[in-house]
């Protein structure tokens, strides 16, 4: 049995199983993250990040306007956050390049193991670097805080 890749199905196929591969290497690198960090369900070394288990600027952000931060600590979490948002941005560019390429790459008629390992070693890589990236924000953020806002967030 011959499966078509060329067609519209055989391109669906091989963008669900490069979601698949970058899904497996998001869940890698956090876990991975996670294990060196040594945090616990809900504690400090949350999956991705934050305290809830999300990264800082998508969640980190919601409990930080709870802890009454001074103006100052504010602008320094603005600060922390901007820093990190340029090389966010070109990971994500990266990203969706290395994303298209293995899709491409499973989508070929001709099966190149070693470009296909390649391209899914590179989205590992990504996630890796994003995940570093997300504990490097919520640390700097962190140390903003006071040991009574550390202790209520």
């Amino acid at each position: 049995m011959r499966i078509d890749l060329t067609g519209t199905r055989g391109k669906v196929a091989a963008g669900v199983v490069g979601l698949a591969i970058v899904g497996v290497s998001v869940v890698a690198a956090a876990h991975a993250a996670e294990a060196q960090r040594g945090g616990g369900r809900g504690g400090r070394g949350a999956w991705m990040g934050g305290p809830r288990g999300a990264g800082p600027v998508g969640v980190l952000l919601p409990p930080l306007r709870r802890l009454d931060l001074t103006d100052e600590q504010r602008e320094q979490v603005r600060t922390a956050i901007g820093e990190s948002r340029e090389a966010a941005r070109t990971n994500l560019r990266e990203t969706r390049a290395a994303h298209e390429a293995l899709a491409e790459a499973t989508a070929s008629a001709t099966v190149d193991e070693d470009r296909i390992r390649a391209l899914a070693a590179e989205l590992g890589r990504l996630a890796g670097d994003a995940a570093v990236r997300r504990a490097q924000v919520y640390a700097a953020v962190w140390r903003i805080l006071t040991p009574e806002q550390q202790a209520r967030a």
